[in-house]
């Protein structure tokens, strides 16, 4: 008797969790957003290299990092007002967007 309880317990969670799971998957965080559009971006490609550039003309200082398509994502950045960062890849990478940290 002891053990069809806890057998029912433990397929009662399992089957918690993964309905979490499914409903809960597709909920981005409020912190994966996009920066405001006073962070311009721009692209370009020279050579075997994908270029990204974000120019902060915001009044206040803005956190995020660079999204690239088939290379590794870029760190965190904080970028001051009036700055600009730019990133590059090998050529097959292509930027996909700036977000949120």
């Amino acid at each position: 008797m002891r053990r069809v309880k806890i057998a029912t317990r433990r397929a009662a969670t399992v089957a918690g969790a993964a309905a979490l799971l499914v409903t809960g998957a597709n909920v981005a965080p409020a912190a994966a957003a996009n920066p405001p559009s006073c962070v311009e971006r721009s692209t370009w490609e020279s050579g075997a290299q994908s270029y990204a550039r974000a120019n902060n003309t915001c009044s206040s200082a803005k956190t995020f990092y660079f999204q690239w398509d088939w290379a590794v994502d870029g760190d965190c950045n904080t970028l001051k007002a009036g700055y600009y960062r730019t990133e590059w890849r090998v050529r097959q990478a292509t930027f996909r967007s700036l977000i949120n940290c």
